[in-house]
Parts: C-alpha cells; sequence; structure tokens
C-alpha cells in the first residue's frame, strides 16, 4: 500500500507452482502523487487576472469557465472569455455579475470593482488527477 507522495521502485519475481523462478524484471519507477494543487497567488497582470496554482494543473472533462468565481461584498463573479491554462496558471480576460450565460452583464477583468474577492476553482487537476485544494484571495 502506497500511502504518501514519493518516488517508488517496483521490482516484480515469479514462482511457478514447481518451484521454477522466474526472469526478475527490471527494476521500474514511478512517482506516487497524493498532495493536492492550491492556489499560490491571484494577481491582476493587465488586463487580465492570472491565477497562479502550487503546481501544474489541467482542466478535467468538465471543466467550464465558470468553475473559476470571485466573490466579493455578496456578489459572485465568474470567468469567461477565452481562459489561457498553460502550466500553473490559468488567465482570465473577464467575467459576468452573478450569472454565467449569453445574457449575462460582462465587466473586463482589470475592471472588477474595487475589494476583497474569495477565489474558488472546479474543475481543475494536477497530473495524477488531485483537484484543487482550498480558496484563493485577491484584493484590488
Amino acid at each position: 500500500y502506497v500511502s504518501k507522495t514519493g518516488l517508488y521502485t517496483l521490482t516484480v519475481k515469479a514462482t511457478d507452482y514447481a518451484g521454477n523462478l522466474g526472469t526478475t524484471n527490471t527494476a521500474t519507477s514511478f512517482y506516487y502523487d497524493v498532495t493536492r494543487p492550491t492556489i499560490a497567488n491571484v494577481a491582476l497582470a493587465s488586463p487580465n487576472i492570472v491565477v497562479t496554482f502550487s503546481e501544474n494543473v489541467v482542466k478535467s472533462p468538465e471543466f467550464k469557465a465558470w468553475n473559476i468565481s470571485f466573490v466579493s461584498s455578496g456578489t459572485t463573479y465568474y470567468a469567461t472569455g477565452t481562459l489561457v491554462l498553460s502550466n500553473n496558471t490559468i488567465t482570465v480576460p473577464e467575467f459576468t455579475i452573478g450569472a454565467t450565460g449569453t445574457s449575462a452583464a460582462t465587466v473586463l477583468a482589470n475592471n472588477l470593482p474595487s475589494g476583497t474577492y474569495t477565489v474558488s476553482v472546479y474543475n481543475i487537476t494536477d497530473y495524477a488527477s488531485n483537484t484543487v485544494s482550498g480558496n484563493g484571495s485577491y484584493t484590488k
């Protein structure tokens, strides 16, 4: 049983019912990852907002732009537009206010109202399928 993140080596030996030892395979190494990525930083890189994670991440098949949300003073802003995922960052160009879909009002990322935002991300994982843990914070 492997229960912690680390590099492991696996060697397999086989013996038949007569007790004959088969050829031992060459050792196979693998890295087992149980550490969930976190939101390490959220910053304005005008005109976009960049969410940085603690490690490289990927979008799960269920990912939609609105799976990234910023909440401040009871108002939710959902990411929209073309999100760019590169290694451990996602660049967010704009948000819809309080709703998703084409009829929602849109605000560019660099035009979010001043305030402190709780940043939530869903359906983003690392390469081992560990989901993002916790929320981030952004102050404008």
